[in-house]
């Protein structure tokens, strides 16, 4: 089985704005230790159990704002043609060193 966990991480200022406004600060992406140490966690994570992890950075879908782009894994047939399983995970979310596979918990 192959096995994939997955972050999407994309910069706002990749994307077309419908007036000139950025939105409020919180809506800025910048790498912080939140997200810096959630990416690593998951790379430590899936180097343990044998399963890929991919951190998105550049946008597929380009509608309005990052938070779109994780429709990718349903509208796009080739993440169920390389992948058995997926897993999204936000990058606010961290995996510890004790934390089971979860692939293996859930095999269906």
């Amino acid at each position: 089985m192959k096995n994939l966990v997955i972050q999407y991480y994309i910069n706002i200022d990749l994307y077309p704005q419908p007036n000139s406004k950025r939105g409020p600060a919180w809506l800025q992406i910048k790498a912080n230790q939140v997200e810096q140490y959630s990416e690593y966690s998951f790379r430590k994570y899936c180097k343990k159990y044998g399963h890929d992890f991919k951190r998105i950075t550049k946008p597929t879908l380009g509608y309005r704002h990052p938070t779109w782009e994780r429709f990718d894994l349903w509208f796009n047939k080739k993440w169920l043609d390389e992948y058995d399983q997926i897993l999204y995970v936000d990058t606010d979310v961290f995996a510890l060193d004790h934390a089971p596979d979860i692939f293996a918990q859930y095999t269906d």
